[in-house]
């Protein structure tokens, strides 16, 4: 998962110590940091990707999506932020968000996720 260029040290190691926190099953003091984090630093991608990722986890799927979604608008060329919102989108049933999603993050970058989704999708047959 990519780190923020734009925070320093100190803030990164911050949400390092909240994957720390939320490997060792202490999500919500987790999820504290990082909000903490966030209101300090709101441009920091990377604190609200792991934040996402936790949301995700614990079933809080629309404040997951709304991380997701400003990760990608913070950092538009990070395929993990895009990945995370692409998967976001289709858990919550809106393909067309998620494919949305999947041709802007396309049309500029390289991902050979997507391109290996892509070749998966074409083997489903049509209903």
């Amino acid at each position: 998962m990519m780190k923020d260029a734009s925070l320093d040290s100190t803030a990164d190691s911050d949400v390092d110590r909240a994957k720390e926190m939320r490997d060792a099953g202490r999500e919500e003091e987790a999820l504290a940091l990082l909000y903490e984090i966030i209101n300090a630093h709101p441009r920091s991608a990377y604190a609200r990707l792991v934040a996402g990722e936790i949301l995700w986890g614990r079933g809080e799927l629309r404040e997951a999506l709304s991380q997701f979604e400003e990760a990608t608008v913070l950092v538009p060329r990070s395929e993990a932020a895009s990945l995370s919102l692409f998967h976001i989108r289709l858990r919550l049933d809106d393909e067309e968000g998620a494919f949305r999603e999947m041709r802007r993050f396309l049309a500029d970058n390289e991902s050979f996720e997507y391109r290996r989704l892509i070749v998966e999708f074409k083997k489903i047959p049509p209903q």
